[in-house]
């Protein structure tokens, strides 16, 4: 557990273009340790309960079990949303290195809100976050725009969860992708992740 007196929730709002980290009591985090739990948490108090889910007013929250050792391998990531299979609120697991990239930063929830205007994708390293341009990803399964990302930082250290092309015709059974080929299969998360014009999220992992 984080001995600090305060946390991070990384708050992301496509339309309105700002990515802020916002500080919470590490008492709140401390009640909801594992990460699903957190999660509903975090989506209760931040969605409003009438949103739509392929509505800009869903959010997805991505957290992780922070009971559990975070290792070099890393984690369970946890994304929750209202789900565009039925319309209530669920979780799904998928194995990724960003629950490790996010504990280190102290960040026990990132929340993605709004739709942009355009495709994006956001882009996090040690010192920065960036909203980036995604037409040219745009259509493209999974495993080509990996590629062209990694072309486009010059580097093949980046953890990345990531659509194709079923997330951005919002299909509602499709998928969040991360390590290249593990699924984050329930729930439809994909189909939210496309309604919001968010191709992917990228990290480096040198964070």
């Amino acid at each position: 557990m984080n001995p600090k007196d305060t946390v991070k929730i990384l708050d992301i709002d496509l339309y309105h273009e700002t990515i802020l980290e916002r500080e919470i009591e590490n008492d709140v985090a401390k009640l909801y340790p594992d990460g699903v739990a957190f999660g509903l948490y975090v989506l209760l108090q931040e969605m409003d309960s009438n949103a739509e889910p392929l509505s800009p007013a869903n959010i997805l929250v991505f957290t992780y079990d922070r009971n559990d050792k975070i290792g070099a391998d890393g984690n369970h990531l946890i994304i929750t949303t209202k789900s565009p299979i039925n319309a209530k609120v669920g979780d799904s697991k998928v194995e990724s290195d960003l629950p490790q990239i996010l504990n280190s930063k102290d960040i026990v929830a990132m929340i993605i809100r709004g739709k942009a205007k355009k495709p994006v994708f956001i882009y996090m390293n040690e010192n920065q976050y960036e909203m980036r341009d995604a037409a040219k990803l745009w259509g493209k399964v999974t495993g080509e725009s990996e590629r062209m990302i990694r072309e486009e930082f010059h580097s093949e250290e980046l953890e990345m969860a990531q659509i194709g092309p079923a997330g951005e015709n919002m299909v509602r059974y499709s998928c969040i992708i991360t390590m290249k080929n593990r699924a984050n299969g329930r729930n439809g998360t994909g189909a939210v992740m496309g309604s919001k014009n968010l191709k992917a999220i990228v990290s480096s992992k040198a964070i």
